[in-house]
């Protein structure tokens, strides 16, 4: 089982957020930068992504008990957290992400916020929350800039229709269809080309990220999430001599 196991609705979900991890540990963390890296790639993730529609199927099948925790009255989300953050206890992992998009529902958000202040129990995993308001598209629309003449008539004419920049103020795009739709959004800047939606994500300065990424989770997930991931790379300082 791998060290570190992230929760998430899609094998995307996983990308971006192990793509976010190893680069804010090697940058900003000062992890060695020929490690490589927390989580292995998504083609080759294995027991290291779990998919939220199929982690009833999987914590059943590890035989253990009804939960009855301290987190189980919270509601749905609330013990589908727990119950994920059990099944990586059972297989040893020394971290885990709860990736989710929260879609704009303020119930979801406070589902995980006792695993921002509590210890889930003794010798429990770290857990780093990534919780994307409302949805995966924000953050990776926090990290675009135009690259193109065509890319930047197509933002200023979404800025226009917006009256606002989706780029620089993510957070103000809705989960579902409409005119402010992110996944509509984030397929006319980029023409639905996966690669160029993986630049946003792998080039852009964290510190971009960052500040675009204040009221959309993406900061938190960088500056609180992510530091509790350090259990799985060695420190340059710990590995010298």
């Amino acid at each position: 089982m791998s060290e570190g196991i992230v929760f998430c609705e899609a094998r995307a979900d996983y990308d971006m957020v192990t793509m976010l991890a190893t680069r804010a540990l090697t940058e900003i963390d000062s992890w060695r930068a020929d490690h490589p890296g927390p989580f292995p790639s998504s083609t080759d993730s294995g027991n290291a992504m779990v998919l939220w529609r199929a982690l009833p199927e999987r914590y059943s099948a590890t035989g253990l008990p009804p939960m009855h925790g301290k987190f189980s009255s919270g509601g749905g989300e609330a013990k589908q957290a727990e119950k994920a953050v059990r099944y990586a206890k059972h297989h040893g992992a020394k971290a885990v992400v709860l990736s989710r998009d929260l879609d704009g529902d303020e119930h979801r958000a406070h589902a995980y916020d006792v695993f921002r202040t509590e210890p889930f129990a003794n010798n429990a995993p770290r857990v780093a929350l990534a919780l994307a308001a409302p949805c995966r598209e924000s953050w990776i629309l926090a990290g675009f800039e135009p690259e193109t003449d065509s890319e930047s008539r197509t933002l200023r004419d979404l800025t226009t229709e917006l009256a606002f920049d989706p780029t620089r103020y993510p957070e103000r795009t809705r989960p579902t269809t409409s005119p402010k739709a992110a996944k509509d959004i984030l397929r006319r800047l980029t023409n639905g080309d996966y690669e160029r939606e993986h630049r946003c994500i792998a080039e852009s300065p964290l510190e971009r990220l960052q500040e675009r990424g204040e009221h959309n989770g993406l900061r938190d997930y960088l500056d609180n999430g992510v530091p509790r991931l350090r259990t799985l790379s060695p420190l340059i300082a710990d590995s010298a001599g």
